[in-house]
C-alpha cells in the first residue's frame, strides 16, 4: 500500500465544517440538533463535492479499499437495508437521497482512514481545527448579532449553526479532538493551539446550554484519561485500575440511595440537568414513537428521515430525540439489530486497540462511547448527514483496517522489495506515526 497524502483528509474537514453551517437555511422544519445541514444547493455542492473526492481517493487505492470492505460486510449489509426500504417507504425519492449520504460517509471514513493507517494522530488535528471555525465564528455572531445568533425564546447561543443544540454538539466533538490532542501531541506548540481551542469550545458550549452535550462532555473529560492511564498500565496494574474504578462506582451509587436517594428520581435529575419532568416534552415525543414502533416493529417504517412515520401527524419533528428508538421507527429491530452490530464490533475493536497501547484506542473508544450516551436524548444514529454517524463511521473503519494492518504493511513492504514482517499491531506504533 502506498502511503496516501493528507488532501485525503479535505472531505472528512469539509463534512464537518458544514455540519455547523445553518444559517443559509430556509427549511426550518428540519432538526439542526443532530448535526445535520439542511437541504439545499450547498448541501448538493459541499457534500457531493467531498463525497467524490473521497471517491477518487479510493479508486486510487483500490487494493486496500477491498480489502477493508471485505471486513465492512455488517455496514454494506446495512446499506443494503437501508435501500431496501425504498420499497416499503411512502417516500422512496428520500430513502434513495439518504442512502446516498450513507454511502458518503462510507467513502469519506475509508479516504481519511487510508491516510490516517500511517498518520493517525492527524485526526485531532483536522476535527479541532474544522471546529474552530465554527466556534470562532459563532462567539461573536451569537454577542453581536443576536437575532441571528441566540434562540430569541431562551437565549441559548445558537451562532453559526442555526440551532443551539448544534453548536453544542459541535462543541462536543472539538472537546474531543483537543483533548485527544493533547495526548497524542505532547510538542508544546501543540498543546498550546488545543488549549486555546479547548477555551472558545468551552465558553461556546455553555453559551449553547445544550444539556446532553455538556453531559457528554463531562463524560468524556472523566473517561479519556482514564482510558490513556489504562492503556498505558501494564496487565496486572489494568486489572487493579479496572476493579477500583468497579468498586468505587458501585460504592458511590449504594452511597447515594443511602443517603441522598431523591437525587436518583428522573424527576430530580431532570431538574438537575436543566430539564423540566417531561425532559424538555421528550416523553411525548417517545410515546409517539413507541407508538409507530408497534405499528410496524420489525421493518420499520424506511430510512427517510421519518417522512413515512410522520406523514399524516401533526409532529414536526425531525428526529426522536433518542437514538436507539429514532432506528427502531426508521429501521425496526432489523435496522437497530444491524446498527448496534456495527457499534458493538467498533467498540471491542477500538478495547482491543487500547490494550495493545494503540495511540487511537483510547480516544476512539471515549468518542464511541460519548454518542451512545449523546443518542439517549438526542438522535444521530446513522442520520443522513449527520456529523456523529460520520464519526462513528469513520472510528469503525479505521479501527476494521487497522485490525488487517500487519498485512497491509507486508503488502506494501513486498511491492518494495522489502521482505520484513511485522509481528503484530502492537508493534506497529512506529510505522504508523
Amino acid at each position: 500500500m502506498q502511503r496516501v497524502g493528507a488532501t485525503a483528509l479535505v472531505p472528512l474537514a469539509a463534512c464537518v465544517l458544514f455540519a455547523g453551517y445553518g444559517l443559509s437555511s430556509a427549511d426550518q422544519a428540519l432538526p439542526a440538533n443532530t448535526g445535520e445541514a439542511r437541504l439545499g444547493v450547498e448541501r448538493v455542492a459541499v457534500l457531493g463535492s467531498a463525497y467524490l473526492w473521497s471517491l477518487i481517493v479510493c479508486l486510487r487505492n483500490r487494493s486496500i479499499w477491498m480489502r477493508l470492505l471485505r471486513r465492512q460486510w455488517p455496514y454494506l449489509i446495512l446499506l443494503a437495508y437501508i435501500l431496501a426500504s425504498a420499497s416499503w417507504s411512502f417516500l422512496p425519492r428520500k430513502v434513495l437521497i439518504d442512502w446516498g449520504h450513507f454511502v458518503g460517509h462510507a467513502l469519506v471514513a475509508s479516504a481519511a482512514t487510508f491516510h490516517l493507517l500511517h498518520h493517525p494522530r492527524r485526526i485531532a488535528v483536522v476535527v479541532a481545527m474544522s471546529c474552530a471555525v465554527i466556534i470562532a465564528a459563532s462567539i461573536p455572531v451569537s454577542i453581536t448579532m443576536p437575532s441571528l445568533g441566540t434562540d430569541l425564546m431562551t437565549g441559548r447561543w445558537q451562532g453559526v449553526t442555526g440551532n443551539s443544540n448544534t453548536l453544542g454538539l459541535i462543541s462536543l466533538l472539538s472537546l474531543w479532538a483537543c483533548l485527544s490532542g493533547w495526548y497524542l501531541y505532547p510538542e508544546l506548540r501543540m498543546r498550546v493551539m488545543y488549549l486555546g481551542i479547548a477555551t472558545i469550545t468551552v465558553a461556546a458550549l455553555v453559551g449553547s446550554r445544550s444539556m446532553t452535550s455538556i453531559g457528554a462532555s463531562a463524560f468524556l473529560l472523566l473517561s479519556l484519561p482514564v482510558f490513556q492511564r489504562l492503556a498505558s498500565a501494564s496487565v496486572s496494574a489494568r486489572r487493579w485500575m479496572i476493579s477500583g474504578l468497579f468498586f468505587a462506582t458501585v460504592f458511590a451509587l449504594l452511597t447515594l440511595l443511602a443517603f441522598v436517594p431523591e437525587l436518583l428520581r428522573p424527576e430530580t435529575a431532570a431538574s438537575n440537568l436543566g430539564r423540566d419532568a417531561t425532559l424538555t416534552g421528550r416523553q411525548e415525543l417517545w410515546a409517539f414513537a413507541i407508538e409507530k414502533i408497534l405499528e410496524k416493529p420489525v421493518t420499520g417504517w424506511g430510512f427517510d428521515s421519518l417522512a413515512s412515520a410522520l406523514a399524516g401527524t401533526d409532529f414536526a419533528y425531525g428526529q426522536m430525540h433518542n437514538g436507539y428508538l429514532d432506528l427502531l421507527v426508521r429501521g425496526g429491530a432489523i435496522g437497530l439489530a444491524l446498527a448496534l452490530v456495527i457499534v458493538l464490533r467498533a467498540l471491542y475493536l477500538a478495547a482491543t486497540q487500547l490494550r495493545s497501547r494503540h495511540r487511537l484506542g483510547a480516544p476512539l473508544l471515549a468518542l464511541m462511547l460519548a454518542i451512545v450516551l449523546h443518542n439517549i436524548t438526542e438522535a444521530s444514529l446513522f442520520r443522513a448527514a449527520s456529523v456523529y454517524s460520520l464519526m462513528l463511521v469513520l472510528s469503525y473503519t479505521f479501527l476494521e483496517l487497522y485490525a488487517t494492518a500487519p498485512a497491509v504493511l507486508r503488502s506494501r513492504t513486498e511491492n518494495a522489495s522489502r521482505r520484513t514482517r511485522p509481528a503484530h499491531p502492537a508493534t506497529l506504533p512506529n510505522l504508523l506515526r
